[in-house]
């Protein structure tokens, strides 16, 4: 019976549906249309080097990023230790506050009072530091003055850009001065 109609469809022409024939294709009526997922390669192989050079710029952009906030923060540090050395040095030539005989207790700089710290005495030299946070987020300084009994001083000072000391990106910026 199956026999029979397909042999009825083949004598008709095949069978329509729509005015679209759906007698069978054979193996050359589909070689005739190209070969298949052409497009689709060629689409993927596109996407693959769009991708890749979309994430080449953006990690570069990334890499700038990171290296400029890095020039900042040593800006910041330098600015800080020439802050502080700019602050021994007034507090020392106008008041002789880091004195070889009687330091200080204590100056101001910026509007924030820092406390001196005894570090040394020798028979010739005296040493003094203090810790000057410029602002309460952002750098500060530690001052290093070693006066001698001659009157000759050097000024130690080195800025960090925050004064979280165990900051993964501390820098440390520093300046000394002798006179």
């Amino acid at each position: 019976m199956m026999k029979d109609i397909a042999r009825r469809i083949r004598e008709a022409g095949g069978v329509t549906l729509g005015g679209a024939s759906l007698s069978r294709v054979t193996r050359p009526a589909l070689a005739a249309r190209g070969p298949r997922g052409f497009a689709l390669l060629v689409a993927v192989i596109i996407s693959s080097v769009a991708l890749a050079i979309g994430a080449t710029l953006a990690s570069i952009a990334y890499k700038q990023v990171l290296l400029a906030s890095s020039a900042q923060d040593s800006t910041s540090s330098f600015y800080a230790a020439d802050a502080g050395l700019e602050c021994a040095l007034y507090w020392d030539q106008q008041y002789d506050a880091f004195d070889y005989t009687k330091p200080s207790s204590s100056i101001t700089c910026g509007g924030t009072s820092a406390a001196i710290s005894f570090v040394s005495k020798t028979a010739a030299t005296s040493t003094v530091s203090f810790h000057w946070p410029i602002n309460a987020a952002g750098p500060c300084v530690d001052v290093t003055v070693a006066k001698n009994v001659s009157g000759r001083a050097a000024i130690y000072s080195v800025g960090h850009n925050t004064c979280d000391l165990a900051d993964p990106r501390l820098i440390e910026r520093g300046l000394d001065a002798e006179y």
